[in-house]
């Protein structure tokens, strides 16, 4: 029988073994699952700012800010100026 504990457990157990393999097929592009996440969301959304792409993610917009810094750090994007409101905007 099937109970809450054990789908919540099976769910958790489930996520965190899709998170551990997304990890490592990540390492071959030397990012991380977070990193891919904000990268995706460029691609769709190329120009957005740090505020809106942390509003978007429901992150921290100081973690985001880290992690944006880390990729472009490695090459993976670059900050410019939105001509429009002059604040920092995301590219690829």
């Amino acid at each position: 029988m099937i109970t809450i504990n054990t789908l919540a457990y099976d769910i958790c157990y489930t996520a965190r073994k899709i998170y551990q393999f997304l990890t490592n097929e990540f390492k071959k592009f030397d990012i991380t699952p977070e990193q891919f996440i904000i990268l995706a969301t460029l691609f769709e959304q190329e120009g957005i700012s740090q505020m809106d792409l942390a509003l978007k993610l429901d992150k921290d917009k100081n973690t985001v800010k880290a992690i944006i810094d880390n990729l472009e750090k490695k090459g993976f994007l670059f900050k410019g100026e939105n001509k429009i409101d002059k604040r920092a905007s995301l590219s690829l």
